[in-house]
């Protein structure tokens, strides 16, 4: 998908978005002013048994907070970023995680991975599109920073946005 020129078109450097929701991770690469999905990672509740959960587990955390779908989703999550990392070799990363989450992927992450990691987006930012992504990484930045200029309008819509999800 071709950036539009309003956006930063992220030239010369190679820069993957890892977007993480409850049971699933999707993975984006911009780079010479296109973006595309490059994986995408998703792990359902039916994918275990009861005789996997604990008791305690299924009655009061089955779904989307049960250990093991997170301790699944992380590994696969690891896996696609160290597979994306060799294939395209990024030189920044963006994460998009919610804030309860942030702990236990940024751990899961690789040590390279998380040196490439330039910004850690709090929010449920899984059902966005990768403009709106870009979007939400340009207004984060002030004048001052890299490569993408301050939009505060932008800003103030995306964080209430990000709120409301």
């Amino acid at each position: 998908m071709h950036i539009s020129n309003f956006l930063p078109q992220f030239g010369s450097t190679r820069t993957m978005f890892v977007v993480c929701g409850g049971q699933q991770a999707i993975l984006y690469l911009a780079h010479e002013g296109i973006i595309n999905e490059i994986d995408n990672v998703h792990i359902s509740d039916r994918d275990y048994s009861d005789e996997e959960m604990s008791p305690y587990e299924y009655a009061s955390t089955f779904g989307p907070n049960s250990f093991k779908v997170r301790a699944d989703i992380v590994r696969q999550l690891r896996e696609a970023v160290d597979r994306s990392d060799r294939l395209y070799n990024p030189e920044a990363l963006y994460l998009f995680v919610p804030s309860y989450r942030k702990d236990i992927v940024l751990e899961g992450l690789t040590t390279k991975a998380r040196n490439k990691v330039k910004k850690v987006l709090l929010g449920n930012y899984a059902d966005f599109s990768p403009l709106q992504l870009i979007l939400i990484v340009e207004s984060y930045y002030t004048a001052k920073d890299e490569q993408v200029p301050q939009n505060k309008e932008a800003r103030k819509i995306l964080e209430r946005t990000a709120l409301a999800h």
